[in-house]
């Protein structure tokens, strides 16, 4: 089965892929997604959804309807511009991913389901710690530049394939959660490949400059930090991947190196 699914914010890209491996529908459904943040920017901007952006993102979703098994629109804003399209003969069904969400909240208890997002919220609220940085970068042509917030460990990573992405001896990342990241212009310029169940590693069609890499298996982006504009304010801590370093590359600094990714909860980032 293939599934196309139209969102407004690139870290649903990940969500949604993360779904599918929870879910263990991996082997037999695949996804397309296509964002489109400008239909949002443009219903923020006038109020609410109005009949020409409707339009437009009906125009979007009968696109996608053509070579897809089912649709689904995961903005709620644009959710409305759905009605009609579920009695439209033998064609794919396209669904608003804000009406399914509150039918199982009535399902299941709307009251228990408010409960337990306002104890996450307090506990989140409560929770100590500085500010993470910030930092904001761009591809090499400058068709795409992106945002982030919440930057933790950055590292140097050796896997062959980071490697052969970056056509270099060693890929340096940051670590951001999904949801810090926004793509502030350029969404139609960015190409998406899957290296692997979970991986979505993203880049500039135009100049094809490597951004960043979804995490949907792990809830988190890498960024590449050659991309990043400025000073980002981290630094790489350790080299991860090192068993799979190239052979002809010698690491001469002291930084820690391990063989692998992870090695304790809060270690380095699976790249």
């Amino acid at each position: 089965m293939h599934i196309a699914c139209l969102h407004t914010a690139e870290s649903n890209v990940a969500v949604f892929d993360n779904a599918l491996l929870q879910l263990g529908l991996s082997d037999q459904t695949t996804l397309h997604h296509e964002v489109r943040a400008d239909l949002l920017a443009d219903a923020e901007r006038a109020g609410g959804l109005t009949p020409e952006i409707a339009e437009r993102t009906r125009e979007a979703l009968v696109g996608l309807r053509r070579r897809a098994d089912a649709v689904v629109l995961t903005c709620s804003t644009l959710g409305p511009a759905v009605d009609g399209f579920e009695d439209d003969g033998d064609a794919s069904p396209v669904l608003r991913v804000d009406a399914a969400l509150a039918r199982e909240a009535v399902k299941r208890g709307l009251r228990d389901a408010i409960a337990r997002v306002a104890q996450v919220r307090s506990t989140r609220d409560r929770r100590p710690g500085p500010a993470r940085p910030t930092i904001s970068g761009s591809c090499l042509c400058g068709a795409v530049r992106y945002e982030a917030s919440d930057a933790g460990i950055a590292v140097n990573c050796h896997c062959s394939r980071c490697r052969k992405w970056h056509g270099a001896a060693f890929a340096s990342i940051v670590r951001v959660p999904l949801e810090g990241l926004r793509v502030a212009c350029g969404e139609a310029s960015i190409g998406r490949f899957a290296s692997s169940p979970g991986v979505t590693r993203c880049f500039c069609k135009v100049c094809g400059s490597s951004l960043y890499t979804l995490r949907a298996d792990l809830g988190r982006a890498h960024i590449r930090l050659g991309t990043v504009d400025g000073d980002p304010g981290v630094r790489p801590s350790l080299h991860v991947f090192v068993g799979s370093k190239a052979p002809w590359f010698e690491i001469t600094d002291s930084l820690p190196q391990h063989e692998s990714s992870s090695v304790t909860p809060e270690g380095p980032p699976r790249v």
